[in-house]
């Protein structure tokens, strides 16, 4: 006897072949959401290489301390540095520089008392100048080696060079008749070259570092002085010297108005991968079921069968009944 009762067999697991097809479509997303984060990942954290060598710096007492030997010694005055003419018009800076005698100064030695009249006649000068004025005059662009190699061509010249500041040293000036109390010593690498050039200026910019293990980017104009001999840790080392009433800061700017992006996270990838393949084959398997078992008409066709399965029942009953009746009356 067959009965129509609605019960539901459980539907078959996938074949070998159609889970190596479900693994390959689950390796296929996975490459296809995995691959360009990483490429993204690597692009964004390609190593950045600086050109940049940090120069030791060496703090020396240099002008402070050799400048006090003889405070007798004067500054050198109206002749040989004065910035009016006769007429009583300002001279040009170039013009100012070139009245200054620079005789009694002595290159490969450390600062003496005798350089005192031309180290502060130069610095007089740069006080009184204007930052247009310093700025408009002609210069010439120089490196490490040319005032290194040729220290007479430019002494008491106007000279310009570019390079990051590794130190910044505060200084006390000795007695002297203009009026200069203070003045910075800072340790300068000049671009694309190792070796420092030691700048004694005046004045900073405002909120500009101090200090020895400082990097800031700067552009320096002033006055070659002389090539000076200085003990380092290592030993006697020379550098140039340059006077500048200050320096021009070229910080780098690296905030931006939007937001840093942050470098994509592959596990983000693999995530939305795996959710994708969970929702894949949950689809697979639920189309396949109802290829499988479709669902009945309603509850009315499942009552209509159950009813012809009982009618079916009693005809054959009746029909057993029957059959059993005339084979008594024949006997």
């Amino acid at each position: 006897m067959v009965r129509f009762d609605g019960y539901r067999r459980s539907p078959p697991l996938p074949s070998p072949k159609q889970q190596w097809q479900l693994l390959l479509w689950v390796l296929l997303l996975g490459m296809v959401a995995i691959v360009p984060q990483w490429f993204l990942a690597r692009r964004s954290s390609s190593p950045v290489h600086s050109n940049h060598v940090m120069q030791e710096s060496v703090v020396a007492d240099g002008i402070s301390v050799s400048l006090r030997e003889n405070n007798g010694t004067q500054v050198q005055e109206a002749g040989s540095g004065s910035s009016q003419d006769k007429r009583g018009q300002t001279l040009p800076l170039e013009e100012r520089l070139a009245r200054l005698d620079f005789s009694s100064v002595s290159d490969d030695a450390p600062f003496r008392s005798k350089e005192k009249g031309p180290w502060f006649g130069t610095l007089q000068i740069l006080q009184d100048v204007s930052a247009a004025e310093l700025w408009r005059a002609p210069a010439q662009r120089v490196t490490f080696a040319q005032l290194y190699r040729r220290p007479g061509d430019y002494r008491g010249k106007l000279v310009e060079f570019r390079g990051r500041v590794m130190g910044v040293f505060p200084l006390h000036a000795p007695p002297n008749d203009v009026g200069i109390s203070q003045y910075y010593q800072l340790w300068v690498c000049p671009e694309e070259e190792n070796d420092p050039i030691v700048v004694y200026c005046l004045r900073l910019p405002e909120h500009f570092p101090r200090g020895e293990r400082i990097s800031e980017p700067a552009a320096i104009r002033g006055v070659f002085f002389k090539r000076w001999a200085y003990q380092a840790k290592d030993g006697l080392r020379f550098a140039p010297v340059v006077l500048a009433p200050s320096i021009r800061w070229e910080p780098i700017i690296t905030q931006s108005p939007l937001p840093a992006e942050s470098p994509p996270n592959p596990l983000v990838a693999v995530v939305v991968a795996a959710v994708l393949t969970v929702l894949f084959l949950w689809y697979v398997l639920r189309v396949r079921e109802k290829r499988l078992f479709p669902k009945t008409s309603g509850s009315s066709d499942h009552q209509s069968v159950l009813r012809q399965a009982n009618a079916d029942d009693n005809q054959d009953r009746n029909e057993n009944a029957t059959a059993k009746s005339t084979e008594f009356l024949a006997k």
